[in-house]
Protein backbone atom coordinates (compact mmCIF):
# COMPACT_ATOMS: atom_id res chain seq x y z
CA UNK A 1 0.00 0.00 0.00
CA UNK A 2 1.01 3.44 -0.92
CA UNK A 3 1.81 6.33 1.61
CA UNK A 4 -1.09 8.49 2.51
CA UNK A 5 -0.24 12.34 2.06
CA UNK A 6 -1.99 15.00 3.60
CA UNK A 7 -1.25 18.00 2.40
CA UNK A 8 -2.88 21.88 3.02
CA UNK A 9 -2.14 25.34 1.66
CA UNK A 10 -4.29 28.31 0.68
CA UNK A 11 -5.18 28.31 -3.04
CA UNK A 12 -5.25 31.66 -4.46
CA UNK A 13 -5.28 30.93 -8.64
CA UNK A 14 -2.80 30.17 -11.13
CA UNK A 15 0.56 30.80 -8.63
CA UNK A 16 4.21 29.96 -7.82
CA UNK A 17 3.41 27.68 -4.77
CA UNK A 18 -0.25 26.45 -6.60
CA UNK A 19 2.15 25.39 -9.47
CA UNK A 20 4.38 23.60 -7.20
CA UNK A 21 1.57 21.48 -5.76
CA UNK A 22 0.00 20.65 -8.92
CA UNK A 23 3.46 18.94 -10.07
CA UNK A 24 3.75 17.61 -6.37
CA UNK A 25 0.57 16.23 -6.09
CA UNK A 26 0.77 14.46 -9.97
CA UNK A 27 4.26 13.10 -8.69
CA UNK A 28 3.40 11.62 -5.55
CA UNK A 29 -0.15 9.13 -7.23
CA UNK A 30 2.59 8.21 -10.22
CA UNK A 31 4.63 7.02 -6.76
CA UNK A 32 1.82 5.06 -5.48
CA UNK A 33 0.66 7.16 -2.85
CA UNK A 34 -2.43 8.27 -2.00
CA UNK A 35 -3.16 12.37 -1.63
CA UNK A 36 -5.53 14.40 0.17
CA UNK A 37 -5.28 17.74 0.01
CA UNK A 38 -7.01 20.03 2.47
CA UNK A 39 -8.27 23.72 1.66
CA UNK A 40 -9.85 26.24 3.80
CA UNK A 41 -9.36 28.45 0.81
CA UNK A 42 -9.43 27.44 -2.91
CA UNK A 43 -10.14 29.72 -5.64
CA UNK A 44 -12.15 27.72 -8.46
CA UNK A 45 -9.58 28.80 -10.74
CA UNK A 46 -6.64 27.25 -9.57
CA UNK A 47 -5.49 24.79 -11.77
CA UNK A 48 -5.44 22.32 -9.29
CA UNK A 49 -8.26 22.66 -8.29
CA UNK A 50 -9.55 21.96 -11.75
CA UNK A 51 -7.91 18.83 -12.22
CA UNK A 52 -7.90 17.01 -8.95
CA UNK A 53 -9.96 14.26 -10.32
CA UNK A 54 -7.80 13.95 -13.28
CA UNK A 55 -4.48 13.26 -11.09
CA UNK A 56 -6.32 12.02 -9.19
CA UNK A 57 -6.27 13.37 -5.45
CA UNK A 58 -9.12 13.49 -2.97
CA UNK A 59 -9.39 17.45 -2.82
CA UNK A 60 -11.08 18.49 1.19
CA UNK A 61 -12.83 22.00 1.12
CA UNK A 62 -15.74 23.76 2.98
CA UNK A 63 -18.77 25.82 1.58
CA UNK A 64 -17.14 28.68 2.16
CA UNK A 65 -13.84 27.51 0.99
CA UNK A 66 -14.61 29.64 -2.58
CA UNK A 67 -14.19 33.07 -0.55
CA UNK A 68 -11.38 34.74 1.06
CA UNK A 69 -13.94 36.63 3.65
CA UNK A 70 -14.95 33.59 5.06
CA UNK A 71 -11.81 32.49 5.94
CA UNK A 72 -13.03 32.03 9.73
CA UNK A 73 -16.01 30.26 8.95
CA UNK A 74 -14.30 27.79 6.64
CA UNK A 75 -11.77 27.19 9.36
CA UNK A 76 -14.94 26.37 11.75
CA UNK A 77 -16.45 24.30 9.11
CA UNK A 78 -13.25 22.34 8.84
CA UNK A 79 -13.08 21.76 12.24
CA UNK A 80 -16.23 20.43 12.82
CA UNK A 81 -16.56 18.31 9.73
CA UNK A 82 -13.44 17.15 8.83
CA UNK A 83 -13.48 14.75 11.82
CA UNK A 84 -15.78 12.82 10.20
CA UNK A 85 -14.87 12.77 6.45
CA UNK A 86 -11.79 11.92 7.62
CA UNK A 87 -12.79 9.02 10.16
CA UNK A 88 -10.83 6.62 10.03
CA UNK A 89 -7.93 7.83 8.04
CA UNK A 90 -4.68 8.03 9.28
CA UNK A 91 -1.54 9.49 7.23
CA UNK A 92 1.65 8.91 6.40
CA UNK A 93 3.00 12.43 6.18
CA UNK A 94 1.44 15.64 6.73
CA UNK A 95 3.05 18.80 4.68
CA UNK A 96 1.88 22.24 5.36
CA UNK A 97 2.68 25.55 3.58
CA UNK A 98 0.68 27.39 6.65
CA UNK A 99 2.66 27.42 10.01
CA UNK A 100 -0.87 28.26 11.93
CA UNK A 101 -2.59 26.25 15.24
CA UNK A 102 -4.82 24.66 12.54
CA UNK A 103 -1.71 22.27 11.95
CA UNK A 104 -2.16 20.73 15.65
CA UNK A 105 -5.61 20.12 14.27
CA UNK A 106 -4.85 18.56 11.29
CA UNK A 107 -1.77 16.64 13.33
CA UNK A 108 -4.73 14.50 14.98
CA UNK A 109 -5.28 12.63 11.86
CA UNK A 110 -1.29 11.90 11.12
CA UNK A 111 -0.57 8.11 12.59
CA UNK A 112 1.91 7.79 15.22
CA UNK A 113 5.53 7.77 13.90
CA UNK A 114 4.49 9.97 10.90
CA UNK A 115 5.93 12.53 9.74
CA UNK A 116 4.68 16.43 9.69
CA UNK A 117 6.84 18.41 7.19
CA UNK A 118 6.38 22.55 6.79
CA UNK A 119 7.27 24.24 3.55
CA UNK A 120 8.34 27.61 4.13
CA UNK A 121 7.59 29.47 0.76
CA UNK A 122 8.49 33.03 0.06
CA UNK A 123 10.44 35.51 2.35
CA UNK A 124 12.65 34.70 4.96
CA UNK A 125 11.65 34.12 8.45
CA UNK A 126 12.21 37.17 10.11
CA UNK A 127 12.78 37.94 13.84
CA UNK A 128 9.53 40.15 14.15
CA UNK A 129 7.58 37.27 13.98
CA UNK A 130 5.66 35.34 16.08
CA UNK A 131 6.50 31.74 16.83
CA UNK A 132 4.56 29.32 18.47
CA UNK A 133 7.13 26.74 20.11
CA UNK A 134 4.09 24.26 20.50
CA UNK A 135 3.72 23.96 16.52
CA UNK A 136 7.71 24.26 16.40
CA UNK A 137 7.35 20.81 18.41
CA UNK A 138 5.48 19.08 15.47
CA UNK A 139 7.64 19.54 12.96
CA UNK A 140 10.01 17.41 12.23
CA UNK A 141 11.56 18.85 9.35
CA UNK A 142 11.40 22.63 7.39
CA UNK A 143 11.80 22.79 4.03
CA UNK A 144 12.74 25.98 2.52
CA UNK A 145 13.70 27.16 -1.30
CA UNK A 146 17.50 28.10 -0.70
CA UNK A 147 20.41 27.54 1.44
CA UNK A 148 19.91 31.62 2.05
CA UNK A 149 16.54 30.70 3.17
CA UNK A 150 17.81 27.89 5.24
CA UNK A 151 20.44 29.82 7.32
CA UNK A 152 17.08 32.19 8.36
CA UNK A 153 15.36 29.58 9.63
CA UNK A 154 17.43 27.88 11.73
CA UNK A 155 18.01 30.91 13.46
CA UNK A 156 14.55 32.13 13.75
CA UNK A 157 13.54 28.45 14.58
CA UNK A 158 16.02 26.90 16.45
CA UNK A 159 18.41 23.99 15.78
CA UNK A 160 16.22 21.35 17.12
CA UNK A 161 14.12 20.78 13.99
CA UNK A 162 15.77 19.92 10.65
CA UNK A 163 16.07 22.56 7.42
CA UNK A 164 16.01 21.04 4.25
CA UNK A 165 16.88 23.37 1.14
CA UNK A 166 14.74 22.57 -2.02
CA UNK A 167 13.19 24.53 -4.80
CA UNK A 168 9.67 24.30 -5.75
CA UNK A 169 8.43 22.34 -8.64
CA UNK A 170 7.79 24.47 -11.71
CA UNK A 171 6.16 23.42 -14.97
CA UNK A 172 7.62 20.76 -16.96
CA UNK A 173 8.84 23.22 -19.69
CA UNK A 174 9.71 22.46 -23.31
CA UNK A 175 10.76 25.59 -25.23
CA UNK A 176 9.68 27.08 -28.12
CA UNK A 177 11.91 28.83 -30.63
CA UNK A 178 12.15 32.47 -30.18
CA UNK A 179 12.93 34.54 -32.77
CA UNK A 180 16.20 37.29 -32.09
CA UNK A 181 14.62 40.72 -32.13
CA UNK A 182 16.16 42.85 -35.03
CA UNK A 183 17.80 46.55 -33.92
CA UNK A 184 14.49 48.13 -34.96
CA UNK A 185 12.16 46.02 -33.80
CA UNK A 186 10.14 46.88 -30.31
CA UNK A 187 11.60 44.91 -27.15
CA UNK A 188 8.89 42.69 -25.73
CA UNK A 189 9.93 43.07 -21.95
CA UNK A 190 7.01 41.21 -19.45
CA UNK A 191 6.20 41.19 -15.88
CA UNK A 192 4.68 38.15 -15.11
CA UNK A 193 3.48 37.01 -11.63
CA UNK A 194 0.50 38.09 -9.07
CA UNK A 195 -1.08 41.92 -9.48
CA UNK A 196 0.35 42.63 -5.72
CA UNK A 197 1.73 46.63 -5.21
CA UNK A 198 4.42 44.73 -3.64
CA UNK A 199 5.62 42.72 -6.87
CA UNK A 200 6.64 46.00 -7.85
CA UNK A 201 4.41 46.44 -10.69
CA UNK A 202 3.70 50.51 -10.28
CA UNK A 203 7.53 51.03 -9.50
CA UNK A 204 8.12 49.21 -13.37
CA UNK A 205 5.15 51.64 -14.69
CA UNK A 206 6.70 54.46 -13.09
CA UNK A 207 10.18 53.57 -14.73
CA UNK A 208 9.30 52.43 -18.13
CA UNK A 209 8.63 55.87 -19.57
CA UNK A 210 11.74 57.00 -18.56
CA UNK A 211 13.98 53.68 -20.43
CA UNK A 212 15.97 54.62 -23.29
CA UNK A 213 15.86 50.99 -24.85
CA UNK A 214 14.34 52.17 -28.59
CA UNK A 215 11.27 50.90 -29.21
CA UNK A 216 9.70 48.41 -27.14
CA UNK A 217 6.49 47.31 -25.41
CA UNK A 218 5.68 46.29 -21.91
CA UNK A 219 3.43 43.43 -21.22
CA UNK A 220 2.27 42.57 -17.83
CA UNK A 221 0.85 38.67 -17.89
CA UNK A 222 -0.98 37.67 -14.15
CA UNK A 223 -4.21 37.95 -12.00
CA UNK A 224 -4.44 39.80 -8.48
CA UNK A 225 -6.29 42.37 -6.76
CA UNK A 226 -4.21 45.36 -8.59
CA UNK A 227 -5.37 44.12 -11.67
CA UNK A 228 -8.06 47.36 -12.64
CA UNK A 229 -6.54 49.77 -10.85
CA UNK A 230 -2.92 48.97 -13.05
CA UNK A 231 -5.19 49.19 -15.96
CA UNK A 232 -6.69 52.72 -14.38
CA UNK A 233 -2.87 54.19 -14.31
CA UNK A 234 -1.81 52.84 -17.59
CA UNK A 235 -4.71 54.45 -19.03
CA UNK A 236 -4.29 58.01 -16.65
CA UNK A 237 -0.38 58.23 -17.86
CA UNK A 238 -1.60 57.76 -21.56
CA UNK A 239 0.18 54.35 -21.71
CA UNK A 240 -2.30 52.04 -23.08
CA UNK A 241 -0.50 51.75 -26.50
CA UNK A 242 2.87 50.05 -25.37
CA UNK A 243 1.69 48.84 -21.38
CA UNK A 244 -0.57 46.16 -21.76
CA UNK A 245 -2.55 44.08 -19.13
CA UNK A 246 -2.99 40.03 -19.89
CA UNK A 247 -4.75 37.42 -17.82
CA UNK A 248 -2.10 35.13 -16.37
CA UNK A 249 -1.66 31.42 -17.56
CA UNK A 250 -3.00 27.94 -16.61
CA UNK A 251 -0.90 25.60 -18.05
CA UNK A 252 2.93 25.08 -18.95
CA UNK A 253 2.09 25.77 -22.83
CA UNK A 254 0.19 28.81 -22.19
CA UNK A 255 3.30 29.90 -20.18
CA UNK A 256 5.73 28.66 -23.16
CA UNK A 257 3.51 31.44 -25.57
CA UNK A 258 4.05 33.50 -23.52
CA UNK A 259 7.81 33.24 -22.94
CA UNK A 260 8.15 32.18 -26.59
CA UNK A 261 7.66 36.07 -27.32
CA UNK A 262 8.86 37.55 -24.30
CA UNK A 263 12.67 39.19 -24.82
CA UNK A 264 13.49 40.16 -21.26
CA UNK A 265 11.61 39.46 -17.95
CA UNK A 266 11.28 41.79 -15.11
CA UNK A 267 10.38 41.81 -11.62
CA UNK A 268 10.94 44.41 -9.68
CA UNK A 269 9.65 43.16 -6.39
CA UNK A 270 9.92 44.57 -2.49
CA UNK A 271 9.69 40.27 -0.97
CA UNK A 272 10.25 37.35 -2.25
CA UNK A 273 11.21 34.08 -1.74
CA UNK A 274 13.12 31.92 -4.55
CA UNK A 275 10.16 33.32 -7.05
CA UNK A 276 9.11 30.13 -9.90
CA UNK A 277 9.09 32.18 -12.76
CA UNK A 278 12.83 33.48 -12.54
CA UNK A 279 13.68 29.44 -13.08
CA UNK A 280 10.65 29.07 -15.46
CA UNK A 281 11.89 32.15 -17.41
CA UNK A 282 15.78 30.41 -17.65
CA UNK A 283 14.19 26.90 -18.76
CA UNK A 284 12.73 28.75 -21.43
CA UNK A 285 16.25 30.68 -22.02
CA UNK A 286 14.70 34.30 -21.25
CA UNK A 287 17.04 36.91 -19.34
CA UNK A 288 15.41 38.74 -16.38
CA UNK A 289 16.05 41.92 -14.45
CA UNK A 290 15.27 41.15 -10.70
CA UNK A 291 15.44 43.21 -7.16
CA UNK A 292 17.91 41.71 -5.24
CA UNK A 293 15.27 40.27 -2.07
CA UNK A 294 15.08 37.08 -0.56
CA UNK A 295 17.27 34.76 -2.22
CA UNK A 296 17.08 36.22 -5.88
CA UNK A 297 20.76 36.80 -5.69
CA UNK A 298 21.73 33.12 -5.90
CA UNK A 299 19.97 33.04 -9.25
CA UNK A 300 23.23 35.30 -10.33
CA UNK A 301 25.72 33.37 -9.42
CA UNK A 302 27.79 32.01 -12.41
CA UNK A 303 24.82 33.46 -14.80
CA UNK A 304 26.45 36.42 -17.25
CA UNK A 305 23.01 36.45 -18.67
CA UNK A 306 20.34 38.08 -15.89
CA UNK A 307 20.84 40.97 -13.39
CA UNK A 308 19.78 41.26 -10.08
CA UNK A 309 20.20 44.88 -8.64
CA UNK A 310 19.15 46.77 -5.67
CA UNK A 311 15.47 47.75 -5.14
CA UNK A 312 15.37 51.17 -6.63
CA UNK A 313 14.21 52.83 -9.85
CA UNK A 314 17.80 54.18 -10.98
CA UNK A 315 19.58 50.54 -10.20
CA UNK A 316 16.49 48.77 -11.89
CA UNK A 317 16.50 51.37 -15.17
CA UNK A 318 20.10 51.24 -15.56
CA UNK A 319 19.68 47.13 -15.59
CA UNK A 320 17.09 46.68 -17.76
CA UNK A 321 18.84 49.45 -20.32
CA UNK A 322 21.94 47.30 -19.99
CA UNK A 323 20.02 43.39 -20.98
CA UNK A 324 18.19 45.41 -23.65
CA UNK A 325 21.02 46.46 -25.44
CA UNK A 326 22.62 43.41 -24.68
CA UNK A 327 19.84 41.48 -26.17
CA UNK A 328 19.72 43.57 -29.48
CA UNK A 329 23.31 42.75 -30.21
CA UNK A 330 22.95 39.45 -29.95
CA UNK A 331 24.92 38.70 -26.57
CA UNK A 332 22.39 36.67 -24.35
CA UNK A 333 22.63 33.18 -24.98
CA UNK A 334 19.14 31.13 -24.44
CA UNK A 335 20.99 27.86 -24.47
CA UNK A 336 22.94 29.12 -21.76
CA UNK A 337 20.51 29.92 -19.44
CA UNK A 338 18.41 26.72 -20.41
CA UNK A 339 21.59 24.87 -19.21
CA UNK A 340 22.11 26.97 -16.00
CA UNK A 341 18.42 26.01 -15.21
CA UNK A 342 18.93 22.16 -16.57
CA UNK A 343 21.77 21.23 -14.12
CA UNK A 344 19.86 23.11 -10.81
CA UNK A 345 16.41 23.65 -11.23
CA UNK A 346 15.05 21.42 -13.52
CA UNK A 347 12.09 18.91 -12.82
CA UNK A 348 14.18 15.57 -13.54
CA UNK A 349 16.81 16.88 -10.65
CA UNK A 350 14.17 18.48 -8.23
CA UNK A 351 11.15 15.96 -8.38
CA UNK A 352 13.65 12.57 -7.29
CA UNK A 353 14.57 15.15 -4.13
CA UNK A 354 10.95 15.97 -3.38
CA UNK A 355 9.93 12.33 -3.98
CA UNK A 356 12.69 11.27 -1.31
CA UNK A 357 11.76 13.90 1.18
CA UNK A 358 7.92 13.23 1.41
CA UNK A 359 7.61 9.40 0.09
CA UNK A 360 10.81 7.45 1.69
CA UNK A 361 10.94 6.93 5.72
CA UNK A 362 13.81 9.43 7.45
Amino acid sequence: MGKRILITARLYGAGGTETHLLQLCRLLVEQGAEVTLACRYAHTSTPLVQQHKQIPIRLLTTRFSQDISKYRWSTIAACLLWPMKLRGKRFDVLYSLEMTRFLQFLALFVRPGGRILYNRAGMPADPSEHIDANIIKLLDAIIVESPFQANAAKQIYGQDVPVASLPLLGHICTPMPRAKPLSDEPLNIAFLGRYDEKKGIYRLLDIWPELEIGPARLHYHGHGPEQDHLKESIKRRGLEGEVIVNGGWKSASELGVILSKTDLLVLPSEEEGLPLILLEAMAHGVPFVASDVGAIPTLAEDNPDVRVVSLDNTSIKEAIEERAQTIRTGGIEASRLQAYFQSRYSYDVLSTRWSDILLKAH
